[in-house]
C-alpha cells in the first residue's frame, strides 16, 4: 500500500472557511482555507505539514526565544510572528497561520485550529509522475470543479501537467493519439498535447516555462513537437485521487499510460510515492 504523506488535518476552522487548495510537493504538503478567493492578499488560513525540511525547522522550534516558546497538545511549539509551528512527531513539523484575516485575534485562532489538528487517514499524493521532482496543486471552487496541475521531469526537461474535467477538444488542435487514445496537439507557444484518458477527464502536457532565470539549462523549455509530447504523454503515469478529499469527481480514474491499460502499481510503473523501490502508482484499493 502507498505510504501517506499528509497525515493530519484541522478539526475546526474559521466560520465560513473551507478548503480551497492543496499543495503536494517534495517538502511536504499544505492546505489553504478561505471563505472565497485565494488570490494574493485574500484572507486565508494555511495549514502545513513539513516533511523533507523538518530537520531544519524542528530545531528552530525547539530553540526559539523563551518568550516565543509554547506547546500544542503537549508537543514543543513556537511562535514565529503570528505563525504557530510545532514538532508533532519526528520528521513532521506542523504549521498554522492566518494571512490577511481581520477582525479576529490571529494568535488565538491559530492556536484554536492547531489544538484541533488530528490524524488524517486520507492518502493524498501527486497524481502523476514522469521521472522526478513531482509537484502538484489541487484547487477549485467546489467539489465538481477541482483541477490538478503541477510539474514533473522527463529526459532532463520539466513539463507542466494538468488534469481537468472535460470532454471538449482544445480549439485548433491537430488530431493524434496517445497509446491508441484520442489526443490533440496545439503548436502555439511551447506546444501542448491534450489527451482523453477517460470520459470527462483530460490530461495535458507542455514544456514548463520557468519563472526564475537561474533554472539549469537542461530544464529550460524549448518548443516541443507533437511527436515529442506524445512520447512524454506515453511515459506519464496518471492516477486517480483519493476516494475522500478534494478531487472527488475523479475518484474512479485508474489509468497508466506506461502500460497502456488501467491499473495501479506494477512493474515499471511511474506514479506517486509507493512502497516499491521506484516511484509507483498511488491509486487507492477498490
Amino acid at each position: 500500500m502507498p505510504s501517506r504523506v499528509l497525515e493530519y488535518r484541522p478539526g475546526v476552522m474559521l466560520d465560513g472557511y473551507t478548503e480551497r487548495q492543496r499543495v503536494i510537493a517534495p517538502w511536504g504538503q499544505s492546505r489553504v482555507y478561505s471563505a472565497g478567493a485565494t488570490d494574493p492578499g485574500a484572507p486565508v488560513v494555511r495549514f502545513g505539514v513539513l516533511t523533507s525540511i523538518s530537520g531544519d525547522v524542528g530545531p528552530k522550534v525547539a530553540d526559539a526565544k523563551p518568550e516565543d516558546r509554547t506547546t500544542v497538545a503537549g508537543a514543543t511549539a513556537a511562535w514565529f510572528g503570528d505563525s504557530l509551528y510545532w514538532n508533532a512527531t519526528p520528521g513532521r513539523v506542523l504549521n498554522v497561520s492566518l494571512e490577511n484575516v481581520t477582525g479576529v485575534d490571529a494568535r488565538a485562532e491559530a492556536r484554536r485550529i492547531a489544538e484541533s489538528v488530528q490524524p488524517d487517514t486520507t492518502a493524498m499524493r501527486v497524481p502523476f509522475s514522469l521521472d522526478e521532482y513531482p509537484y502538484a496543486v489541487v484547487e477549485g471552487p467546489n467539489p465538481a470543479e477541482w483541477a490538478i496541475s503541477g510539474t514533473s521531469d522527463f529526459a532532463d526537461v520539466r513539463y507542466a501537467v494538468t488534469v481537468t474535467r472535460s470532454d471538449t477538444p482544445p480549439a485548433g488542435g491537430v488530431p493524434t493519439t496517445v497509446d491508441g487514445r484520442e489526443a490533440f496537439y496545439v503548436g502555439d507557444g511551447f506546444g501542448r498535447l491534450t489527451h482523453q484518458v477517460a470520459p470527462g477527464v483530460q490530461v495535458a502536457v507542455a514544456p514548463h516555462e520557468p519563472k526564475l532565470p537561474d533554472v539549469p539549462e537542461p530544464l529550460r523549455p524549448e518548443h516541443a513537437t507533437a511527436g515529442q509530447l506524445v512520447r512524454v504523454a506515453e511515459a506519464l503515469t496518471v492516477d486517480g485521487p483519493p476516494r475522500r478529499g478534494l478531487a472527488r469527481p475523479l475518484d474512479r480514474l485508474r489509468y497508466q499510460t506506461r502500460s497502456g491499460v488501467p491499473g495501479s502499481c506494477g512493474p515499471g510503473c511511474r506514479g506517486g510515492m509507493c512502497s516499491c523501490s521506484n516511484p509507483c502508482s498511488w491509486v487507492p484499493s477498490p
